[in-house]
């Protein structure tokens, strides 16, 4: 698994021009969206080794009213003894207590945030060339459209078509 992500981030890096670190912060952010907004949840990515960790964030409390967002300090002094009211605790959480359904959310959020980089990467690099003339091709016309094409990013486009009326 963990050579299958460093291979994945890698290729997507590599294939969508993205930084590791930024395919890697998607990623965590993806597995964060899966496991629900009403979760605390904290995703660690290491880039080197494929590996990630899915922490539960807890609230030190004397006592629990919400066992989802708080642990009592008895508990949370055997794992961290210097651990004070109001601090908040990582838990590990098991990777697998995603499932199916949440696998297939991280998925669906991964290649949208993989759109929205790559499209905010193209903008950075050609929105200080406004008003300059680049190299494109035109890739396809019709009547109601045309795309272009350039060496990072491709684009469409409605044809206002006018219709001159003749006078009679």
């Amino acid at each position: 698994m963990n050579r299958e992500l460093v291979t994945g981030l890698a290729q997507l890096s590599a294939e969508k021009g993205l930084p590791k670190e930024v395919v890697s912060d998607i990623i965590a952010r993806a597995i964060k969206r899966a496991y629900g907004a009403e979760e605390n949840i904290d995703v660690k990515v290491a880039v080197q080794t494929g590996g990630f960790k899915v922490f539960l964030l807890k609230t030190v409390v004397d006592k629990v009213e919400d066992p989802k967002l708080q642990i009592q300090i008895d508990a949370a002094r055997r794992m961290k003894p210097d651990v004070a009211l109001g601090d908040t605790i990582p838990l590990e959480e098991s990777a697998a207590a995603l499932g199916r359904i949440g696998a297939q959310t991280a998925k669906q959020v991964i290649q949208q945030s993989l759109r929205e980089a790559e499209r905010e990467q193209v903008y950075a690099e050609y929105a200080d060339r406004e008003g300059d003339i680049i190299n494109g091709q035109i890739e396809r016309r019709t009547s109601a459209t045309s795309s272009a094409s350039t060496a990072r990013c491709s684009s469409s486009r409605s044809v206002a078509r006018s219709t001159a009326r003749r006078s009679s």
